[in-house]
């Protein structure tokens, strides 16, 4: 996996649920680049997000039960904040959030992947 944010990642985390709770955390997407899998360097839209929701709505409506998968490439002093983190609650939330004090120069907010 590249990104066209940056490539300083060490580890990749996957996060599964309900894409009300999922889809507000998303920030990219990934895309095919020369054949390539990365990371989008632009936001998710409100339109794309929009889509996400609607066709999640519809799904719920026939009964049918869906998740939204996404990822969060993590850098080195992310995987160093995470183990100091005994809170499964807090992890998810740093994951999904990212920290404002991370000061090596990647975003931390989640890529959806399915």
């Amino acid at each position: 996996l590249k990104s066209n944010i940056d490539s300083c990642y060490t580890h990749i985390a996957v996060v599964k649920g309900a894409a009300d709770k999922i889809l507000p955390n998303i920030r990219y997407t990934l895309c095919d680049e020369d054949g390539e899998c990365v990371i989008d360097s632009a936001d998710m839209s409100l339109t794309e997000k929009a889509c996400i929701t609607e066709t999640f709505e519809e799904f719920g409506a026939k009964g049918l039960r869906s998740l939204l998968l996404s990822m969060r490439p993590l850098t080195a002093s992310d995987m160093c904040a995470l183990r100091g983190v005994e809170s499964a609650g807090e992890r998810l939330e740093y994951i999904c959030k990212g920290d404002s004090s991370n000061q090596d120069g990647c975003v931390g907010q989640l890529c959806l992947v399915g």
